[in-house]
């Protein structure tokens, strides 16, 4: 069985009106995406590369294969949800047109074929697939938007009807065989806009009683009389950052979202909130104490591995330092309004070498603490 299998979904077609998009072909520009994509897959060798028939998904694959001087075949079963020539329209009349098929999974809304019978006939097709592969090469398949959705939400828990709309030409989700588990699904970036466009919700959500508060109460233990505590990844302030507040500390917070931003101005003007990237972040002073709770983990292994110079030069002489890591080494994909939010994580002996390196000790860590709702915690204290 193959280690990974990659779908993507098609280059840029020309949009055609007068005929139903299973016949649509690659323009010029589609092509030039085509040779970029395959630029980025060049690291992923060595894999089998499969399309579906349609002619934009079999002409992507035709030119990564020139690029890249492989093989490449087409399979029936890969192709797009039935559906007939549908009008060229914007973003949300296309969305519209295209609901029926995630709202009732069991009709076929649009022609022939509805979504559980496509997502039937394409795990069929992606099954055979998998069979006849080398255990250590991949399987990438170029394919179709809707049967991508509908697939990684069989198996993860993903809303398929968010996920499509997310999905541009070129996007790829990846899955860890034999499981199908659902890996590098959103990069840091896309982790961003996540937030962005979701932060009246996350916020409403958001709980406000304090599961995290042990841990708190032991990093304040640590801090002096009236610290600064610069919080990575604030969120909208509540509850952690209102907790320090209400303990008598001045808190900065940076944070992504504008919005989320936005809220913590209002709720504690006297405090310091700014829109950032902590990956870059040089606020030009230090502070008593760093939290990065549950944000830090959003981040790619190298970012994280970046994060403790930011940590070092922000990090006053005693300064305490609190965040949230995945158990062990790996991605994990988890979930954030129906779409996919990605989480990664160092395995602990290189998080103890890192701060180690920038003269942090480890005061507690636990793995999946029972009494903090399975986080993974760790607190440090500069020597």
């Amino acid at each position: 069985m193959a280690a990974h299998l990659i779908l993507i979904k098609h280059a840029m077609p020309v949009l055609d009106a007068e005929r139903p998009a299973r016949e649509w072909r690659l323009g010029s520009a589609g092509e030039g995406q085509a040779r970029e994509l395959a630029r980025d897959l060049r690291a992923r060798l060595p894999f089998t590369l499969v399309s579906s028939e349609e002619p934009k998904a079999s002409r992507t694959a035709e030119i990564i294969a020139a690029e890249l001087g492989i093989g490449c075949r087409s399979a029936a079963g890969l192709e797009e949800i039935d559906r007939p020539a549908l009008p060229v329209v914007d973003a949300a009349e296309h969305e519209r047109v295209n609901w029926p098929i995630f709202d009732e999974p069991s009709r076929a809304a649009l022609g022939r074929e509805s979504a559980d019978d496509a997502l039937d006939r394409f795990s069929a097709a992606l099954a055979g697939g998998l069979e006849d592969l080398d255990r250590d090469a991949g399987l990438v398949v170029i394919t179709h938007g809707t049967v991508m959705a509908l697939f990684a939400a069989a198996h993860s828990p993903v809303d398929p009807w968010k996920l499509w709309k997310r999905l541009a030409c070129c996007d790829s989700l990846e899955f860890e065989l034999p499981g199908f588990r659902l890996v590098g699904a959103a990069s840091a970036d896309e982790v961003i806009d996540l937030y962005e466009n979701h932060a009246d919700d996350w916020d409403a959500h958001r709980p406000r009683v304090l599961f995290e508060r042990a841990w708190l109460d032991r990093f304040l233990a640590l801090l002096p009389a009236d610290a600064s505590v610069l919080d990575l990844g604030c969120g909208a302030g509540e509850p952690i950052a209102r907790y320090f507040i209400d303990n008598g500390h001045r808190v900065c917070g940076v944070d992504t979202s504008p919005q989320l931003v936005a809220k913590c101005t209002v709720r504690f003007p006297e405090h310091e909130w700014h829109v950032g990237d902590m990956r870059d972040l040089s606020m030009g002073k230090q502070f008593d104490g760093i939290v990065a709770w549950d944000s830090f983990f959003h981040l790619p292994s190298e970012d994280q591995r970046g994060m403790f110079e930011v940590f070092d030069r922000h990090a006053a002489a005693g300064a305490a330092l609190l965040f949230t890591s995945g158990p062990e080494d790996g991605e994990v994909i988890g979930v954030l309004e129906g779409e996919p939010l990605y989480h990664a994580s160092l395995c602990p002996e290189e998080y103890r070498e890192l701060l180690k390196g920038i003269g942090f000790s480890v005061a507690s860590h636990i793995g999946n603490d029972p009494d903090c709702e399975g986080h993974t915690v760790w607190l440090a204290q500069r020597r």
